[in-house]
């Protein structure tokens, strides 16, 4: 049985499933966190790129009486992209949009707002609560 102080080496980074709820805000109350973070971390293992559709199934068991769900959604997406970083691999998931990933705009239609993302430093973050 894995608990979720159990997916983190002690003095180590942040398990990508932990990490991920931290970018994406997934959490409120953290009543319910620990059982979406143990159910992303083991689907994670068995479908390490999951679409959209794939990520809100996998979330389906768990119940979160604060949320609308988004956030934990783009923290399963979120994670399974910091795993692909971590192994050296090309981040870039099955339903992302390359000219985002690049952080470069997409051409857009007259009069649509421009894009979601966020500049910290010299690194620049996707918005994942938009996805």
């Amino acid at each position: 049985i894995t608990t979720v102080e159990g997916l983190v080496e002690p003095d180590g980074p942040l398990h990508p499933v932990q990490q991920a709820f931290k970018d994406c805000h997934g959490l409120q109350c953290g009543f319910c966190t620990p059982g979406f973070v143990t159910t992303i971390a083991a689907f994670l293992e068995e479908n390490p790129n999951p679409t959209r559709e794939e990520a809100t199934d996998a979330i389906a068991g768990n119940l979160c009486r604060c949320t609308g769900y988004q956030n934990i959604r783009a923290s399963v997406l979120r994670a399974a992209e910091i795993k692909r970083e971590r192994a050296g691999q090309f981040p870039l998931g099955i339903d992302d949009d390359p000219i985002d990933f690049l952080h470069e705009p997409a051409p857009q239609q007259q009069g649509q707002s421009g894009g979601s993302t966020q500049q910290q430093g010299g690194t620049v973050f996707r918005d994942w609560a938009s996805i």
